[in-house]
């Protein structure tokens, strides 16, 4: 079992992990450590033992400073139809807070959490991985990206944003926004999946979150 990417002078990222785990919808970038700690290992069970057990209390330890992160489309948590498959498809309008001044570069995600039938147990997949970001910007217009950035590979295998969920189900989605040390770089070529859990492993994080749901009709 593989256990969380390190972080070193450049973030190395690879094959993507398995879609199932633990998340608690709200949950800090602490709690998702331990989630993307569970699915990489293939268990959806914190009991589980062995390296999952080892990231997760690692994650634990963390300390986090929040990166207030919202968008001027969502409101009451709902993901209008334009920013999925039933509409444009393009990411929504993000904008956030100040970052620490030595930041290198900001990461971006957005992530699926479709309930599995167990209270607080969802199948969790990448839908939009995006790093390279300027530190010294703090927003983005709906559906675009600076030159400088650049998409990973997200769960479904793809380069793109793209919220889809099956017709008559409700998902949630989680967006994130990480400062990037600046002692780490990310490759241009990466595993979303790799890139958030690595990030995720640092003891001092920066980053933060906005929770939505779909309903697909």
């Amino acid at each position: 079992m593989r256990g969380p990417s390190r972080m070193a002078k450049t973030l190395r990222t690879g094959r993507a992990a398995r879609h199932d785990g633990m998340m608690l919808l709200g949950a800090t970038p602490i709690m998702l450590a331990a989630a993307l700690a569970l699915a990489g290992c293939g268990s959806s069970s914190p009991s589980s033992g062995g390296s999952s057990s080892s990231a997760t209390a690692a994650a634990a330890k963390a300390a986090v400073t929040e990166i207030p992160l919202k968008s001027p489309a969502i409101t009451h948590r709902t993901i209008p139809a334009t920013y999925t498959c039933d509409g444009r498809d393009v990411a929504p309008p993000l904008e956030w807070g100040s970052v620490p001044p030595a930041t290198r570069e900001l990461a971006l995600f957005a992530l699926g959490l479709k309930p599995t039938g167990v209270a607080n147990r969802y199948s969790i997949s990448v839908e939009w991985a995006v790093a390279g970001v300027k530190p010294a910007l703090h927003r983005l217009a709906a559906g675009q990206l600076p030159p400088q950035a650049h998409l990973g590979r997200t769960s479904s295998g793809r380069t793109r944003y793209s919220i889809c969920p099956a017709r008559g189900t409700t998902v949630h989605y989680q967006f994130f926004v990480f400062a990037v040390p600046p002692s780490s770089t990310v490759p241009r070529s990466f595993e979303g999946r790799d890139l958030l859990r690595a990030l995720t492993s640092i003891k001092t994080q920066v980053a933060g979150d906005l929770v939505a749901s779909y309903t697909r009709r």
